[in-house]
């Protein structure tokens, strides 16, 4: 895969990378917002954004999410706290 420096994403990776965020909230079973940690320190909560929007400002912006998501197969965890991931390892053992 070849990376580009620049702001400027393609179309076609944008939307992959929506695809598969729907599918690990899904997965996790949250609301988008919930994997945003710093949601009311932006001052997000103020504003009533949809989950698309709240979607779509993390494909855009990736660093708001701050967080690993571990996703082994089925099921998916965000990895902070890091319990979360060996509770869903010990799950798969």
């Amino acid at each position: 895969m070849r990376v580009a420096s620049s702001l400027r994403k393609p179309t076609i990776t944008c939307n992959r990378l929506e695809n598969k965020l729907r599918e690990l909230i899904k997965k996790m079973g949250i609301k988008p917002r919930d994997l945003l940690p710093i949601y009311r320190e932006l001052g997000l909560a103020k504003q009533d954004f949809s989950d698309d929007e709240i979607i779509s400002l993390m494909v855009n912006y990736p660093d708001l999410i701050q967080r690993p998501i571990v996703e082994p197969g089925e099921r998916a965890v965000m990895g902070r706290p890091v319990e979360n991931v060996r509770n869903l390892l010990e799950e798969k053992s």
